[in-house]
This record gives structure tokens, sequence and C-alpha cells, in this order.
């Protein structure tokens, strides 16, 4: 009967996980909330520490997007411990992905480039996409506290590993895009940049509902307009922008 009982209640802990993951897809933050807490429940009843870190990696993922940072911050060091406990490298790559985002939105840049260099050691073995959207955060992160050298060096190490992987242009284009925008944007070639925003990026971005790239890509492309004082154009991709990120929040 206790054997029976467990199974069940690992039966419900993975249905509240897999709402939960449902909900986080449909931008719907304080039902996912629900079914995350709900599981991590559960998981911690069954002492299950791999089903436990996820949960809480759920959760940090949830209050960054309610904008509470520190509980964000708060899940992922604990999401971190359990992963430790378990040793499982896969968990330790997100989870020091996403204290490398949450310590830059903090603007604490130093830390930031640190969890993102941890999280690429454990991701060592893991699918090119895993690493190549860290080495994108960590292109903007380097970006946002002006270190452009060092962004440059993690554009072209994302552009290596596009180079080496099978078809690996074709097959991860989305990457194809983000390394290409950075190494024009860094090199200040605005002429390409604009044609490739314009014409490629932005639309791609829009038709796959990737509306956080779709927007920071148009605000791109307004400053882009700006730099050469077309003013209209500029005033139109700011608009788009702005709307691009209502869409995405749905405020």
């Amino acid at each position: 009967m206790l054997k029976g009982e467990w199974k069940t209640s690992g039966e419900e802990a993975d249905l509240a996980y897999l709402s939960a993951l449902a909900c986080s897809r449909l931008w719907k933050w304080f039902q996912c909330l629900h079914y995350a807490e709900r599981a991590l429940t559960l998981s911690q009843a069954e002492y299950d520490l791999r089903r436990s870190a996820e949960c809480h990696v759920l959760l940090a993922i949830c209050y960054r997007r309610c904008g509470e940072i520190d509980k964000a911050v708060d899940h992922c060091l604990l999401a971190q411990k359990a992963a430790r406990m378990v040793d499982d490298r896969r968990l330790l790559g997100i989870v020091e992905h996403n204290l490398g985002h949450l310590k830059g939105m903090k603007r604490q840049y130093r830390e930031a480039v640190q969890h993102y260099e941890n999280s690429l050691i454990y991701k060592e073995d893991a699918p090119l996409d895993a690493r190549l959207i860290t080495l994108l955060s960590l292109v903007r992160v380097h970006c946002d506290a002006k270190h452009y050298r060092k962004a440059s060096m993690a554009v072209e190490e994302g552009w290596k590993q596009l180079e080496q992987a099978p078809n690996g242009a074709s097959e991860h284009y989305e990457y194809y895009l983000h390394f290409s925008i950075y190494r024009l944007l860094l090199s200040a070639d605005d002429e390409r940049l604009e044609r490739l925003l314009k014409q490629e990026a932005i639309p791609y971005f829009q038709k796959k509902k990737e509306y956080d790239d779709a927007s920071l890509y148009a605000e791109y492309l307004a400053d882009c307009y700006m730099r050469r004082r077309q003013y209209k154009q500029a005033a139109q991709y700011y608009q788009l922008s702005c709307s691009l990120l209502r869409t995405q929040t749905g405020v």
C-alpha cells in the first residue's frame, strides 16, 4: 500500500510539473506558479531531488517573469543545491544559465559572465542548441557591460560551433541570424546590419513568435536609423519594438 501511494504521489508530481510547463509556454505565470509549487511539494515528499531541482528552475523563471528577481535567484540557488546532490550536469548547466540571466538583469555583469561560463562547462557534451543559447546570452551580457572585445570573442565562438556542426547554419538558422547580427553590430557595419534586420531577422522572429528577439532587433534597427538621422524610420521601428513587447507580455 505504501509503495502504491508513493507511485500515485510521483505520478501526481509529474502531472503537476507538466501542467506548470504547459502554463509557462502559454505565459500563464500565476497558473504556472500554482502547479510548480504543487509539483515541488510532492517531489520533496518523495525525496526526488532531480524533480525538485527542475521545479525550482521553473519557479525561478516564473518569478523572473513576474519581476521578482530576488525570489528567482533564491529558487535557482535551491535548484543548484539539489542538482549538485544528484550530480546532474544537465541541470547544473540550466541552473547556471538562469543565474547568469538573473545577475545580468541586476546589472551584476561580472557574476553573470561567470555563471554563463560555468554553464558552458557543464554543457560541454550537451546538444548544440543548449550551448548556443548560453553563448548568445554571453554575447548580450558583454554588450550590456560594454565589453565589446569579449562580446566579439563570444560571437566568433558561436560561429565556430555552428561551422563545426554538420549543416550547423541551416539546422540552427535562428543562431545563424543571432550571431550574424552581433558580428555586424560589433563591427559597426550599419548598412549590412539594416538589411539583415529588416529583410530577414525581424520577420523571421515575428513569424516564429519569438517576440522578445523580434522586439530587441526592432530596437537595434531603430538605433541604426537614429545614428543615420533617419528619424521617421527610427520612430517606426521603436514603435514596432514596443508593440512586439506588448504582444509577448500580453499587456
